[in-house]
């Protein structure tokens, strides 16, 4: 669920691409001209995303509707056969892998689970600034992290990669339902 994303999507699409994730299902909030036109195969000097085939962007409207939007990307995926995995993540946030790939590498070694989890963690700018600058990416101006994350609320949070197969609903990106056994 995307909505007021234009100027981290770009980004965001170009780093797990190159991360190893093969394609995108995007749902914009019917409000979001924005990030529409940065989807927009027309624009020039943008990357083609939806016509190369990486992004798969239907329109969503309604306040509240994340969840809804998270399953309907799910039943969709799972009817069509479409992929056997799926993560929910926001056009800011950005997994990273540690020791492994940020990916494809990774889940294959996951054949005996129904889903993944990865821990959140909030990063932010050195001087707090909330508006990153015209001239620096999203995770290059994103460097910095608490020392100290044992504040309540703060890096609690988890985001879910679920096998679709596996996955009866998911309403939520930090928990799902699973298959009975799973």
């Amino acid at each position: 669920m995307v909505k007021n994303g234009e100027a981290c999507i770009q980004e965001w699409l170009a780093f797990h691409i190159h991360s190893g994730v093969q394609h995108f299902y995007l749902h914009l909030n019917i409000d979001d001209e924005g990030t529409a036109a940065a989807l927009d195969p027309f624009w020039p000097f943008r990357p083609r995303y939806v016509q190369a085939g990486f992004v798969t962007a239907e329109v969503i409207q309604g306040e509240g509707i994340q969840g809804k939007a998270y399953d309907f990307c799910l039943q969709k995926v799972k009817q069509g056969q479409l992929a056997e995995w799926v993560a929910f993540f926001d056009v800011d946030e950005y997994l990273l892998g540690g020791n492994h790939s940020c990916s494809i590498d990774y889940l294959q070694h996951l054949d005996d689970r129904a889903s993944s989890t990865v821990n959140w963690r909030t990063f932010s700018h050195s001087n707090n600034v909330l508006q990153v600058p015209p001239d620096r990416l999203l995770i290059e101006a994103n460097m910095y992290t608490r020392a100290d994350s044992s504040e309540i609320g703060m890096d609690h949070h988890i985001k879910s990669i679920v096998n679709v197969n596996r996955t009866v609903s998911c309403t939520h990106p930090h928990f799902c339902l699973y298959e009975e056994g799973w």
